[in-house]
Formats: structure tokens, sequence, C-alpha cells
């Protein structure tokens, strides 16, 4: 579940950047594409009314079969003008186009060709020359214009994805480091033996059944230390119940030996003596009863036994330290 989770994830990511991808591509290659033909067109619609206004400079030297060769050229380039960049009744150019095409009849028809005529007809190239300027500015600013709003689209595309791709990896780590970091703390608090502590992860996937698994195995093993410490306390009831029996009948012989020992100092502190050493047996049986946890310490080398004092509660500590199986040293018992 985690695995398509995350995939899932990072595929909506590359299936964006991808989308994008190609996106950006088409749109780039049609400017691109219109950038190409505007330069083919106004290079060709330059180059045209060029042509004609040249034309139109000779004709003021020209006679004859030459004037009529470069009429008929003029007539030419501008029909093709005419074919090639369409001109309404309204636009740019439209009327000095139409008052060459009115002038080059004149002329192929053998009209006046004063200089008047001519200077006009070369007045309306002019003008022509410049409207295709200007027609040709125009186009490339609204491409520049296409352009530039492409690149910031796709600009703003970017980031909006690289943002959106940063929250997603954010989450995702937030997905994985959390329960991590949870089962981590677990780990912790099982090797120090705190089997109260639990792990809670609320998203249903790996993690979670980790939690449920880390958790079973938590109170598993508190249920098995409490089993323990019940068997310890029920082994100290019997030894209470045997070992009082036995420190009854020795402290009768002992007031027993009392009462023969009359005034002999030595064996009465040797009788004191026994009795409290029946004391302690007594004291440590019954604090046996009373064990909460299981704490060990070193007894000799290899073997260990338990820190009643710890296993009772009785000496001082933190909260933290309580319920905590430690091992320390001791010194090792004197051997006769």
């Amino acid at each position: 579940m985690l695995r398509r989770k995350l995939l899932a994830r990072l595929g909506v990511l590359v299936l964006g950047f991808v989308s994008i991808a190609i996106v950006s591509i088409a749109l780039l290659q049609g400017i691109l594409s219109d950038l190409n033909q505007l330069g083919a067109q106004a290079v060709q619609l330059i180059a045209k009314v060029q042509d004609l206004g040249d034309l139109a400079d000779e004709l003021p030297v020209s006679a004859g079969d030459e004037r009529d060769r470069i009429v008929a050229k003029m007539i030419g380039l501008h029909a093709d003008l005419a074919a090639q960049h369409v001109m309404h009744e309204g636009q740019p150019g439209f009327e000095a186009h139409d008052r060459i095409g009115q002038t080059l009849a004149g002329l192929q028809a053998g009209g006046d060709t004063s200089g008047e005529m001519l200077d006009a007809l070369h007045g309306d190239v002019v003008e022509l020359r410049n409207v295709a300027r200007d027609s040709v500015a125009s186009e490339q600013w609204r491409v520049s214009r296409n352009l530039r709003v492409l690149i910031i689209g796709l600009t703003a595309a970017a980031l909006v994805m690289v943002n959106l791709s940063v929250i997603v990896l954010l989450r995702t780590g937030t997905m994985i480091l959390r329960p991590v970091s949870a089962l981590l703390e677990g780990s912790r608090q099982l090797a120090a033996e705190r089997f109260d502590h639990r792990v809670r992860v609320e998203q249903a996937d790996e993690f979670a059944e980790l939690a449920h698994a880390y958790n079973a195995l938590a109170e598993q093993l508190g249920a098995n230390e409490q089993r323990k410490v019940e068997t310890l306390q029920q082994l100290a009831i019997t030894l209470n119940h045997e070992l009082n029996n036995v420190i009854s009948v020795i402290e009768l012989q002992l007031k027993f030996l009392d009462r023969k020992a009359g005034g002999d100092q030595a064996l009465g502190g040797h009788l004191r003596q026994i009795r409290e050493s029946l004391g302690k047996i007594a004291v440590t049986v019954a604090s046996l009863k009373d064990v909460r946890r299981i704490v060990v310490t070193d007894y000799i080398p290899g073997l260990k036994m338990l820190d009643l004092p710890k296993c009772t509660g009785d000496e001082g500590g933190s909260d933290e330290e309580k319920g905590v199986v430690e091992v320390r040293s001791l010194p090792r018992p004197v051997r006769s």
C-alpha cells in the first residue's frame, strides 16, 4: 500500500512534468514555425515592394519597348503582391496598392507618362513600402508577444510544478519519517523494557502493520514480565510461610539457650547475632512479596541475582528508572 502511494505520487509528478514538456515543445514549435514563415513572407514582401520601387525609378529614363517591359514587370509584381499578400478595403496600404494598379493599367494602355503622374506613382510605391515595413514590424511584434506570453506561462507552470513537487515530497517525507520516528522511539522503549509504551501510527499502510506488531510484542513481553513477578511473589509467600515456621522454632531454641547461658556475655552476643540474622532473612523473604519489577545485578561473573531494593522500589530513583531491568556490580561474596 505504501509502495502504491509513493508510485502514485511520483507518477503524478512525472506525468505533470512530461505533459508540460510536451505542451511547451508543441507551442514553441508553433511559434518558431510562425516566426520562420513570417521571416520568409517579410523577405518576399519587402523584396517585391523594393523591386517595384526600383522599376518605378527607371520609368522616367526609359522609353518605347524598355518602358513597356518595365511596366509589364511592375504589373506582374503588383499582381504577385495582391495574390500573396491579400489586401482588403480599409486595410493599411490598400488605397496605395489600388492607385498603383490604376496607374500601371493606364501606362500599359499608353496613357499619360508626365512627370506628375510618375511622381504620384513613386509616392504610392514609397507609401506601400512603408506600409509593408509597418506590417512586417507588427507581425514580428505579435509573434514576439506570443513568445513572451508563452515563456511567462511556461515559467509560471514550471514554478507551480516545482512548488507542487516540493509540497508532495515534503508530505511524502512526513508520511515516511513520522512513523519511522515513532517506531524508532518504540524500539528504544522496548530495549529499555518499558513494555507499557505503545506506538501510534494513524496511516493505514505497512507502517501501521509494523506498529501493530510492535504493540503486540510489547504487550506479550509485558504479560511475560508480569507473570514472572507474580511467580516470584507466590514463591515469596511460600518461602515466608515455611521460614516463619522454622524461625519460630529457632527463636524458641534461642530463648532456651539464653536461660542456659546465664551471665555468659560471649554466648549472649552470639545469640543476638543469630537473632539479627534471622530477622534479616525474614525481612528479605517478606520483601519478595512486594516485588513490582524484575531488576537483576551481578552476583559473580556469569551469575546474577535480584536487586531487591530496586525490585521493590525502596531505593530512590527517578520515574524514568522505574520499570527498567538494570545490571550493576556488587562485591563478590566471601567464601569460607
